[in-house]
């Protein structure tokens, strides 16, 4: 076993035992720094993938402490004319996540949320079998679902004409959604302004969103069929 996989090994009991939201983001950082070097330094792509899976089980566990962290109001409080004992507010979220500002700390609580999103379930079948898993790739493998037979068998009925033509043309609209993964992202990169970037970062996590909201329309026991049988 390489010494770089051994060091995994104090990461992952330090992430077990982390309670605090400073800490995670810490190892957050360690795993993704860890992960960049062995790919620098050219070592297994099982180190690589490891440090991978590290990172993201982190943000998994950052989201889901953000879910449950009381929100900063911020401003003054309102008068009453009440003395009362003065109650701390939370710090805010930039001191909390060690950013710079305030929007990079929530650009940071919403990637992490979306991770923390994706079904237990889904989050295993992605790391075991991506060979690169990144928390894109995660929740685009997240957002595109399973074939199901029975939906086959419903787009092949005559009688579900309106249907069909509904879905012929998602399917259209998901298609052509991916078009913009075909430009180059570092130039993307280097060109976009704060604007457009904040646009490409806030899109899986509104993808992850709606599939939330599909999963929760599907029916468990068969396939809803929109007007019933004729």
């Amino acid at each position: 076993m390489s010494t770089d996989i051994q060091r995994l090994d104090p990461a992952r009991r330090a992430l077990a035992e982390a309670e605090a939201l400073p800490e995670i983001a810490k190892l957050i950082d360690y795993g993704e720094a860890a992960k960049q070097a062995a790919k620098r330094a050219g070592l297994a792509e099982e180190s690589q993938k490891a440090w991978a899976i590290f990172s993201l089980e982190a943000q998994r566990k950052a989201g889901e402490l953000l879910r449950q962290a009381p929100k900063h109001e911020g401003g003054r409080p309102r008068k009453t004319g009440v003395r009362v004992t003065p109650v701390s507010s939370p710090p805010p979220l930039r001191d909390v996540l060690g950013t710079q500002t305030d929007d990079e700390a929530k650009n940071k609580s919403s990637r992490w949320q979306a991770v923390a999103d994706v079904p237990q379930e889904t989050f295993e079948e992605y790391v075991e079998d991506a060979e690169e898993p990144s928390r894109a790739g995660l929740l685009k493998h997240a957002a595109q679902g399973h074939t199901d037979e029975r939906v086959t068998d419903w787009m092949a009925s005559d009688d579900q004409l309106a249907d069909r033509e509904f879905m012929a043309r998602f399917t259209k609209a998901l298609t052509n959604s991916g078009a913009f993964m075909e430009f180059d992202p570092e130039k993307v990169g280097a060109l976009a302004s704060d604007l457009v970037m904040q646009t490409i970062e806030d899109f899986p996590i509104r993808v992850g969103r709606w599939v939330t909201r599909v999963r929760a329309a599907r029916p468990r026991g068969g396939l809803r069929v929109v007007g019933g049988d004729k």
